[in-house]
Parts: C-alpha cells; structure tokens; sequence
C-alpha cells in the first residue's frame, strides 16, 4: 500500500511539472506586452492562401467565382483569373454594370454574388437608354462623366458632370474649367482618362 501511494505521488508531481511546462510553453507563445508607452507586441505570422487560379468560375469551389482582369472576361487569355468568395451581401446599388454573362446588374458587387465578373469590353452588354459605358459601368448622360484612371491598373467611375458641362451646346471639355486629365467628348459623353504615377 504504501509503495502504491508513492508511486501516486510521484506521478502528480510528474503531472504538475508537465503543467508548469505546458503553462509556460504557453506564455511564450502569447503576443509579448512591455511595460512603458512603447509596448511591443508580437503576433504570429499567418499565411494566408492565394487565390487559386481560374479560366472561368467552373474552375472554382462551390461560393467562389472567378474573378478575371476585370476588362475582357478572360477572353485574351494572357492573365489567369484568381477564385474569390461570392460576397454575401452588397451595400446600395451604385450604378449599372455590365457582367461577363451580358446582364445589367445594379452594381460590381450585385454581379458577384451572382458569380459573375464585370466585363469593360465594348459590346459586352446593350448600353441602357439615356446612358453611355464607361468601363463595365454606365453614367447618365447629360448628368455625369465618365472618370478612368489608368495606372496602375485600370479602374472607372461615374462622376456628376460640372453645372457648365450640362448645358445644352458643350463641344468641347472647355466647360471643365481646368483640368489635370485629358478629357475626350464624343456623342455627348464626356471622359477623363487620368493616370497615377
């Protein structure tokens, strides 16, 4: 009896000693505070994983769809896709945008949670009436113009147009006063192509 009780002994105190290692294997691990106005603290670095590349959304999981270079839908064939989540919900619609599949959604993020990419190709869908594309979107004619920024990348958006530029008779960008962008007007659509250094 007495050589079985310490052998019990014996082992609480091996597990004891395995919890004040375990305890401070822990506190190792745990981001480090210091005292003072400044604290250092250190996270653990995670690697999160890349997007796994796509032709089309066939290629991706189920509440993922492809998303191309954000002009041609993939159609040149030089730049692979990535597969991105299908957002679950989207903010106020912000403006018509034309999808790879060739419907009007209410905005970029409508397009996706249909699992759809947006497409700036000419033609790719039929320009609503009283509007004009610019990129994958659609400003209102007589109302905005259409803002392009080149480099890097490629991105667009519908602004208000200037109270000068809405009178009827502008033939020219004039009505913007100064500007640091070119500015083109054909069909009675106006666009600035800017580009970032």
């Amino acid at each position: 009896m007495w050589r079985r009780s310490t052998a019990a002994v014996v082992v609480l105190i091996a597990q004891a000693a395995g919890c004040a290692a375990t305890r401070d294997e822990a506190a190792r691990r745990r981001p480090r505070e210091h005292a003072g106005a400044e604290a250092e603290v250190v996270a653990p670095h995670i690697d999160l994983p890349a997007a796994r590349p796509c032709a089309s959304s066939a290629d991706c999981r189920s509440g993922e769809y492809c998303e191309l270079d954000g002009i041609s839908c993939g159609a040149h064939g030089l730049v692979p896709g990535g597969c991105v989540a299908i957002p679950l919900g989207c903010p106020a619609p912000d403006g018509a945008t034309c999808g790879c599949d060739g419907t009007i959604y209410e905005s970029p993020c409508a397009a996706a949670t249909a699992g759809v990419d947006v497409s700036a190709q000419a033609g790719a869908c039929k320009t609503p009436e009283g509007a004009f594309p610019c990129g994958p979107r659609f400003c209102r004619l007589g109302a905005e113009y259409c803002e392009r920024w080149i480099a890097p990348g490629q991105s667009w958006a519908c602004r208000a147009l200037p109270d000068a530029c809405k009178a009827s008779g502008a033939v020219d960008c004039g009505c913007f006063g100064k500007w640091p962008c070119p500015c083109a007007l054909a069909d009675g659509a106006f666009t600035v192509s800017c580009a970032t250094e």
